[in-house]
């Protein structure tokens, strides 16, 4: 299975039926549209845990313009009354975040994760020295009893902090060990 920036799940033999192709021309052509810049696939992070991950990758069109224009979206009240407003909102910003790393840290690697019982953090950035897990959510406000996955990975894999970035308008500490930060301010 493959995600996709509307927040659905592709099912690569099925798309691969549905087009008349093989399985492995599926993924053939994904590697080519990432080849173009247009993809990005992220492996799920599956280090030191003892929990059943779902290691199928997780993929978004990198260009939130295109993704607009395929989903006839001219607007942003259109938009924001879209269901797929929050995963457009989230690979957005998961865009803006690997470009201002990357550009500064060469050696640094970005991963998504995601458990059998579906505990997810929607970025996980791997540093020499540490990890970094990223919460993206597209309101202001985020109550911090909805970010039980980010807490409990923070704390298996013994992270300095976590991120939870949001439309918020202030930079502080939501809890002992999760920063928010506006999207604003990336």
């Amino acid at each position: 299975m493959l995600a996709y920036s509307s927040g659905e799940l592709i099912n690569a033999s099925n798309f691969a039926r549905s087009l008349d192709v093989s399985q492995p021309t599926i993924k053939k052509y994904l590697e080519i549209v990432e080849g173009t810049f247009s993809w990005r696939s992220l492996s799920c992070y599956n280090k030191n845990t003892k929990k059943r991950l779902v290691k199928t990758p997780r993929g978004h069109l990198r260009d939130i313009g295109l993704i607009n224009y395929f989903l006839n979206i001219g607007s942003i009240d259109n938009l924001k009354s879209r269901p797929q407003y929050g995963r457009i909102w989230e690979s957005f910003i998961i865009e803006e975040i690997i470009k201002s790393v990357s550009l500064k840290h060469s050696r640094v690697k970005f991963y998504f994760y995601r458990t059998s019982n579906q505990s997810e953090i929607d970025l996980i950035i791997e540093t020499k020295n540490s990890l970094i897990p990223v919460e993206i959510k597209s309101g202001s406000n985020t109550d911090i009893r909805k970010l039980q996955s980010l807490t409990n990975f923070i704390s298996e894999h013994k992270c300095p902090f976590g991120i939870l970035i949001n439309k918020g308008e202030e930079i502080f500490m939501l809890s002992e060990n999760i920063i928010q930060i506006p999207a604003s301010f990336i």
